[in-house]
């Protein structure tokens, strides 16, 4: 694969720019820059962290000045062959500055309400309660007042009261559930002496409240009104995500920009993660709609519905029920109604009104909100998932089944957003998270981010931004969250390392295929959590080969979801099987679709005892609708239907497939923690494979990255690849022909001794550590039958030589001259600032620790020695250096000659042909992140820096151990 990459499969780089305040000559070298950094496009944001004085001023989002520096952008990005993407609105969630009013229709909708409790036998004659959430502007509409009876029958529950409930994004107080039969609506007892519709909102009730002294009640008042939120200065409404006036409030404005044809760069409109401010999701049309579409009234039943770990934290009523059944029936009522609106609504309306104008929609659906994360990712052309807090795979893959099943080419990844990285974010660490996201289904990245570096120019008269500013330039995120990826010193390592993804982006932009999909139906996903936190096997199915991904109920109706020669959706991801884990609860019409695929020929596991009830109030409220779901129930699970396993735990779900003969397209054995991952080209014979070694995460409250402190341990429980974690693999792959694997640093293809089994697999032993990423090509050739019984054997990699470093010399990066401001103007000094005489291999140390002078230091160190090599490779061998533990990014010149630039992540270098036996001078020039520069000057150097927590420097250079030594070896 060492043809010319294209431009397609590029990462792209999220790009946080000062409003317009920027200058046009530096705007463009940027860009450029970019472009030789090996970025195939950049995403234009506004982030509301730029000072009012120029959201608010000529040169903020959406003014004459900004619509000038987007022309710039597009032009300079289409002479690089770059494409833009587009914030759809001033930075997010989306707004509208056609939205002019809190009143105006597509203004963001939200449902607050308010509660009195009362004691039994009472009179009450007094105000309804207040609205918990008010707000200073719209108008705000009653639409409910109730009252249900308190349960207080249990005594351990009644205890509870005042204390908070922890969730995933806070806490709340413990409520004490409503018993569902009590209900009493309470409209006509409002204003019932003078009920005119203008005093209605006066909202003053007269009731005599049923019961005895020890019953209590729960007065509810209910209204939906404007949310109220704003960004843009706080000048622009945020738009109802639910309703298509919310939609056309953002066509209004795009169109007539994409209309004029000038930005004919730009090839997607995005949405970053879904931050509406809400106390709970609502539209204006929503009763109407819900009861259309589930036949009873969503009114008498508000108290239950709402979800609480939702981002911003929300302020859902989600009372529980007796029984509880109908809290949770109900809710997933209302939440399949919201998805849907989302979905029809929101999504589809934006999608289609881009593609109007030859552009597409790039969107982080779903997660932080009430809806269907897997049927959201349909609806958009790039549907996109993020990095923040969400490093497990099992999150990351639940829009996978939807990119396949719907034929999208890309699923986008926000990546490597961490906190507490700013600067100190190294390549590897970018590594991981690509690796990862790419095992879990996706295979586009928007790098989080890049900062603008040029100077700040504009219509602000105090210039508050350019006074502010200091090296390396404006910082869209301060120094809290991940690197700019524009500010790494080296900008042809950045290139070498943006190849390599490219390389694999284009490994997994051909046809997935999927072993085995799981069956999911939910609405509540913050995306955090440990591995196999949605699938609890402990990674029993991925360590025997098996790939998977999520399908909801929507996803299994689809047209493609057809049954073919044992395959569900065989021109797609061709899942071999079905497994549902244990489902308390699940809707007669899954159960049916479920039943029909196995009838279809689709082998079924069902994990577990049957569900109990439904997890819709739709299908549950009458005696015959709770009849039919049980008669579903029967013939799922009560008969005997060929193609349907039963599986006890989900610890014998492999034991079920085995009987019902699904195999993994990849076999493993004594792999320990690999994951597989398969993709056919189209018209060729040519099947990519590819093993990754992946470590676990294992996350505790709150968000949770894989870096907030010393590089040694930026990632939980994750050792940096080494010697300590070489394992041996058996590995079976389907089909017959020779095998060969991709190095996607240089781009070669190097033969692998793999034999043909005479059953339709290709067999092989490899080695692989821990992150560390092995992908084979398969070209199946019906000819190739070299047919052996055994595994073949597995050389042994045997020492070469030896290398010894002899010199260090450093020479520091920074600012062109004293004053200087501008990333665009800095560079490594030409002579070395600091260097010595290397005595033993115990001086390879960090720089840190060489010298104090280095303590706040960044930019490159060279270190000059002599490789001598033993024993020179013989044909079909490989000569390998391999430096042990490098930080942050490395070359390696062997007489004077640079290899092809090396693996960053399992420190090695191909020699190959550059050395020759006896003497050889070898030259490693390692290259530091600006952390130790910037951060560290926050306890004594000359750039002002403020950060949380005691400044620990990284450890920058190489630092061989016993584990991971320097050395030179011969690999077959």
């Amino acid at each position: 694969m060492t043809e010319k990459i294209s431009m397609d499969v590029r990462p792209k780089v999220r790009y946080w720019l000062p409003g317009a305040a920027m200058e046009e000559a530096d705007l463009r070298e940027e860009i450029r820059m970019l472009a030789r950094r090996g970025f195939g496009g950049i995403e234009v944001v506004v982030l509301q962290s730029v000072p009012q004085e120029i959201l608010l001023s000529e040169d903020g989002w959406g003014s004459k000045n900004w619509d000038r520096m987007v022309a710039v952008i597009n032009d300079e990005a289409k002479k690089q062959g770059m494409t833009v993407d587009l914030a759809a609105g001033p930075g997010w969630p989306i707004a509208s500055p056609v939205l002019e009013s809190a009143d105006d229709p597509g203004v963001l909708c939200e449902l607050t309400y308010g509660c009195l409790e009362l004691e039994g036998g009472t009179h009450y004659d007094g105000a309804l309660p207040e609205r918990r959430v008010v707000h200073e502007e719209g108008t705000p509409k009653r639409i409910a007042v109730m009252a249900y009876r308190i349960d207080t029958s249990d005594p351990e529950k009644n205890a509870k009261l005042g204390t908070k409930v922890k969730s995933a994004f806070g806490e709340r107080e413990y409520r004490l559930p409503l018993i569902a039969e009590s209900y009493i609506n309470l409209e006509n007892y409002v204003n019932a002496e003078n009920n005119k519709v203008t005093a209605r909102d006066s909202g003053h009730l007269v009731w005599n409240v049923p019961g005895t002294p020890e019953d209590r009640w729960m007065v509810f008042a209910f209204w939906y009104q404007p949310a109220v939120q704003k960004i843009n200065g706080g000048r622009t409404y945020v738009v109802d995500h639910l309703s298509r006036e919310g939609a056309k409030a953002v066509a209004d404005y795009w169109e007539p920009v994409l209309s004029a044809g000038h930005y004919d760069a730009v090839e997607s409109l995005f949405c970053d993660s879904l931050e509406y401010d809400v106390a709970t999701d609502w539209t204006p049309a929503l009763p109407e709609i819900f009861r259309k579409i589930n036949h009873y009234d969503l009114l008498p039943y508000l108290p239950f519905i709402g979800m609480c770990d939702t981002y911003p934290a929300g302020d859902a009523p989600a009372f529980p029920s007796r029984p509880e059944s109908i809290q949770t029936q109900v809710n997933d009522d209302y939440m399949e109604i919201l998805t849907r609106l989302y979905c029809e609504e929101h999504l589809e309306q934006l999608e289609e009104m881009a593609g109007k104008y030859g552009k597409t929609v790039r969107y982080q659906v779903a997660y932080n909100k009430p809806f269907e994360e897997e049927r959201c990712g349909l609806y958009v052309e790039i549907p996109e998932n993020e990095a923040l807090g969400r490093s497990q795979i099992d999150g990351q893959r639940l829009m996978a089944a939807a990119v396949h099943m719907g034929r999208k080419s890309r699923y986008s990844f926000e990546c490597a957003a961490e906190f507490g990285q700013s600067y100190g974010q190294g390549y590897e660490d970018l590594m991981w998270w690509v690796k990862r996201s790419l095992m879990a289904g996706m295979n586009a990245q928007v790098l989080h981010g890049a900062s603008y570096s040029g100077r700040c120019t504009g219509a602000d008269p105090n210039n508050v931004l350019a006074k502010s500013a200091l090296w390396p330039g404006y910082e869209g995120f301060g120094k809290y969250v991940s690197n700019n990826w524009n500010r790494t010193p080296d900008e042809n390592h950045a290139r070498g390392c943006m190849d390599a993804i490219s390389r694999m982006n284009r490994v997994f932009r051909e046809h997935a295929r999927i072993d085995l999909c799981i069956f999911r139906q939910a609405y509540e996903n913050s995306g955090l959590g440990a591995d196999y936190y949605l699938y609890d096997d402990d990674g029993l199915l991925t360590n025997m080969g098996y790939s998977y991904e999520y399908v909801s109920d929507y996803l299994l109706h689809l047209p493609q979801a057809e049954v073919r020669n044992g395959e569900l959706d065989p021109e797609g991801p061709g899942y071999r099987a079905l497994i549902v884990p244990h489902q308390g609860k699940m809707s007669g019409r899954a159960m049916q679709r479920i039943l029909a695929l196995a009838e279809e020929g689709l082998p079924v596991v069902l994990v577990g005892e049957a569900p109990e009830e439904s997890c819709y109030f739709s299908e549950w409220r009458s005696a015959e609708e709770r009849e039919n779901w049980r008669n579903c129930r029967e013939r799922l699970w009560g008969r005997q239907v060929e193609n349907i396993v039963r599986a006890a735990e989900i610890s014998d779900v492999p034991e079920a497939l085995a009987a019902c003969g699904v195999s993994p397209r990849v076999f493993l054995e004594n792999g320990g923690d690999l994951m597989t991952a398969v993709r056919k080209e189209e018209n060729t014979d040519r099947i990519w494979y590819v093993l990754y070694g992946y470590n676990r995460i294992h996350t505790g409250e709150g968000f949770v990255g894989p870096g907030n402190a010393d590089p040694k341990d930026v990632k939980p429980v994750y050792q940096r690849p080494g010697k300590a974690s070489e394992r041996v693999a058996d590995v079976a792959l389907s089909g017959n022909g020779p095998v060969f694997s991709l190095d996607p640093w240089s781009g070669s293809l190097l033969p692998e001794k793999f034999m043909y089994d005479g059953a339709g697999r290709m067999k092989g032993r490899i080695r692989v550590e821990e992150d560390e990423m092995i992908i084979l090509c398969l070209h199946n050739d019906d000819r190739f039958s070299e047919i052996s019984g055994d595994l073949p054997e597995l050389s042994e990699c045997r020492k070469a030589g030896r290398i010894r470093f002899e010199e260090f010399s450093f020479c520091e990066f920074g600012p062109d001259t004293p004053e200087g401001k501008s990333f665009l103007r800095s560079s490594f000094a030409e002579t070395p600032t600091w260097s010595r005489k290397l005595e033993t291999d115990a001086e390879l140390i960090p720089w840190h620790e060489m010298d104090p002078s280095l303590k706040f230091a960044a930019g490159a160190g060279i270190y000059r020695g002599t490789l001598e090599i033993d024993e020179e490779p013989a044909d079909g061998e490989r000569l390998i250096v391999s430096l042990g533990d490098v930080y942050d990014t490395f070359t390696v010149c062997v007489n004077g000659v640079e290899t092809s630039f090396p693996d960053q992540v399992m420190k090695r270098a191909d020699i190959t042909g550059l050395a020759r036996k006896g003497k050889n001078r070898i030259e490693v020039r390692v290259v530091s992140e600006l952390y130790n520069k910037l951060v560290g000057t926050a306890t004594g150097g000359d750039i002002p820096y403020n950060l949380p927590g005691a400044f620990s420097p990284r450890c920058y250079g190489i630092c061989p151990s016993e584990e991971k030594p320097v050395e030179v070896y011969i690999k077959k």
